[in-house]
């Protein structure tokens, strides 16, 4: 059971940091499970991109750390739920990421279309 935990955390500990910056925190709040935390965290002075300034980051160093276990001063907010937010906020990324890639695939295909049309006329 503590070795899960531990997996767990480092899990947690890597998701944080490998997409923390890419996510801004005014979309935090639009999403549900993450709108508690992040409305503590930023009352406490955390902010996107505060991690590179002053270590007031609001992924790295408020919502990650909640999420490993670690205290951080003026945040009630529970490790699940810091746990959770991440997970949802990781999955809504990878979502649209995949979105960007059939919006890019769809551009593609009709320009080779366009392209084949066209050639085809002159030809």
């Amino acid at each position: 059971m503590l070795m899960k935990k531990l997996i767990l955390i480092a899990v947690t500990s890597v998701a944080m940091t490998s997409f923390a910056d890419d996510i801004d925190s005014s979309k935090v709040k639009d999403i549900p499970e993450c709108k508690n935390i992040s409305t503590q965290c930023e009352a406490a002075g955390f902010k996107s991109g505060g991690h590179k300034e002053n270590k007031t980051g609001l992924w790295v160093d408020c919502i990650g750390k909640v999420a490993k276990g670690e205290t951080v001063q003026g945040i009630t907010a529970s490790a699940d739920e810091a746990k959770t937010c991440a997970t949802v906020a990781k999955a809504q990324r990878a979502d649209k990421k995949e979105e960007r890639a059939e919006r890019k695939k769809m551009r593609e295909e009709k320009k080779k279309a366009k392209d084949e049309a066209k050639s085809q006329t002159e030809g």
